[in-house]
């Protein structure tokens, strides 16, 4: 960044500072869909969750597959409010209802107490936000514009540090807010993204040096390495095979 007169480029670390609250998820059937449905007992403070990096939770939320509903709910569960925007989320009749039951565990209150609902989308909603963030990562551009209606969400920086460190802190709630703040001030940092060659990972992954890093992690690229291998020692031995047959069937000519 410039100071007010332009004279000055300052280079500030940033960090997040996230908050995920933990909330019960359920998978209501409406008409045959699946929709996810998150709530907590009205009148409870919501329990904070476990701190996860920016970049850890965009990539745990881009393996999941959107229509293993199990893999869905997994992820939920560990990392709280999602924050869908409006124009993805699932309409309720009453956002204040009774709860019909959870198949995850309970924040406490009884089944019949009244529940706030704070989420609701179905898997397609779930694919819409993956295709966006990897084609945000892809693209590069951090004010990528959106398949859906117009959304926004703001962050809070504020700027800390002594005489001879200064930082900067970014606060940010919630699953999707988090993970689009995270790429969002990446890409305004400079940060260049690659996706994974390992043909069933395909995970983006940042590229940190001019050296031509074809996978996304050491396992991606020693897994690929091994299956490489395997498949060459098969088509060695099919070969050996062929040759045996061969001379046997000129053998008994």
């Amino acid at each position: 960044m410039t100071n007010n007169r332009g004279t000055t480029f300052v280079k500030i670390p940033i960090r997040f500072r996230q908050s995920l609250y933990l909330i019960d998820w359920a998978v209501v059937n409406e008409n045959g869909v699946p929709v996810f449905e998150g709530s907590s007992p009205k009148g409870q403070s919501l329990p904070g969750g476990p701190f996860v990096d920016g970049w850890e939770l965009v990539r745990r939320f881009l393996v999941i597959n959107p229509n293993d509903e199990q893999s869905v709910l997994k992820f939920l569960v560990a990392h709280g409010r999602f924050k869908m925007p409006s124009a993805l989320t699932k309409s309720v009749d009453s956002q204040k209802r009774p709860f019909e039951g959870s198949k995850t565990r309970r924040l406490g209150g009884s089944s019949g107490a009244i529940r706030v609902v704070s989420d609701r989308f179905t898997s397609e909603a779930l694919t819409a936000i993956q295709d966006y963030l990897r084609r945000m990562l892809m693209t590069g551009d951090p004010a990528l514009p959106t398949a859906w209606a117009y959304f926004r969400y703001d962050y809070t920086i504020t700027f800390a540090g002594t005489r001879f460190r200064a930082e900067a802190y970014v606060k940010v709630s919630d699953i999707f807010p988090s993970m689009l703040a995270t790429i969002q001030f990446k890409l305004v940092q400079g940060s260049r993204f690659r996706v994974c060659a390992r043909r069933d990972c395909r995970l983006p992954f940042e590229v940190t040096s001019r050296h031509k890093r074809r996978f996304c992690t050491q396992y991606c690229a020693h897994f690929t390495s091994l299956r490489n291998r395997r498949r060459l020692q098969r088509s060695r031995n099919s070969r050996k095979k062929s040759q045996i047959l061969n001379k046997d069937v000129r053998r008994f000519k």
